[in-house]
């Protein structure tokens, strides 16, 4: 991916979280990746297909995801499901503002979501795989993308 389309999720991720919760996410700096996988509590992946292959993901703690639930359904009740919505929504969100800027033949599919480390599911990505560290209230969380 060129520097032009890695700021494209950069900017989607950063304007995500402004929106949503009223507290901007810091990214660290950019770095590429083998092959090894960088997964967190849970992780929401896209699939990219049309003019450009391969996908996303985003991992993130449970911690954060269950403090951006609360802030966005307005509850300190926080369930299994609303954590697993919560991830899904993220995903779709960051993948449809990037749709935005790569046209309509950047066809996004609806997010696949995982606890921990996945024994039977493949994240499907293209390489070079970018990873954009994310900061946000202090909760270290990651965008995984690799498309071509």
């Amino acid at each position: 991916m060129k520097e032009d389309e890695i700021q494209v999720f950069i900017r989607g991720t950063i304007s995500y979280f402004e929106e949503v919760t009223g507290v901007k996410a810091e990214l660290d700096i950019p770095y590429t990746k083998g092959s090894e996988q960088v997964l967190l509590d849970y992780s929401g992946h896209i699939g990219i297909s049309g003019s450009r292959k391969g996908g996303l993901y985003i991992t993130c703690s449970r911690p954060m995801l269950e403090e951006i639930t609360r802030k966005i359904l307005l509850t300190e009740e926080v369930d299994d499901q609303s954590v697993f919505d919560m991830i899904g929504e993220i995903a779709n969100t960051i993948a449809g503002n990037a749709r935005t800027s790569f046209g309509a033949e950047f066809n996004i599919s609806v997010p696949t979501i995982f606890k921990g480390k996945p024994n039977n599911f493949r994240i499907v990505l293209r390489t070079p795989v970018v990873v954009l560290p994310i900061n946000w209230k202090g909760h270290q969380a990651y965008l995984v993308v690799g498309i071509d």
